[in-house]
């Protein structure tokens, strides 16, 4: 099996997120929402077992409709698994919940950029830019990505 370069640069981004004790925007990956089902599918995640990972937090989900968090990892498990479709719909509700989270803006960059659509990746870069100002993890590895898939 190939791995795709956008698979690579997500798996590298998210380990730097959850190896983070806090992450962007104030999140943090060391106290964890509430639901029982968060801390296995974050350590599913680190471990790379997307599938375990999207077992636990779609019951974190189901559980806790309004958890950007929530939503905005189970979104990288489904963009790490090249499911776009359930990884757009989870990243699209985790910046309805909460637009200024920085992760789910990264992510659903990475989905439109591998799905082609560079013009709405960058969309999610400028946004990334506007919340950010150059000074977020987020925004330079989008921009990063976007620049090595022209």
């Amino acid at each position: 099996m190939t791995i795709s370069p956008v698979t690579t640069l997500c798996a590298i981004a998210l380990a730097a997120i959850l190896s983070t004790p806090v992450a962007r925007a104030g999140y943090s990956f060391e106290a964890p929402p509430s639901h029982p089902d968060w801390q296995p599918g974050v350590e599913a995640l680190q471990r790379s077992d997307y599938a375990m990972a999207i077992t636990h937090l779609m019951q974190v989900v189901t559980n806790e409709p309004d958890n950007a968090d929530a939503r905005n990892a189970l979104g990288f498990a489904y963009l790490a698994t090249r499911r776009y479709a359930p990884a757009t719909t989870q990243l699209r509700e985790a910046l309805r919940i909460d637009p200024k989270h920085l992760s789910a803006h990264e992510n659903l960059g990475r989905v439109y950029l591998a799905t082609g659509n560079r013009t709405k990746a960058r969309e999610h870069l400028v946004a990334l830019q506007r919340l950010c100002g150059g000074r977020c993890d987020e925004e330079r590895s989008l921009e990063k990505a976007l620049a090595a898939t022209k």
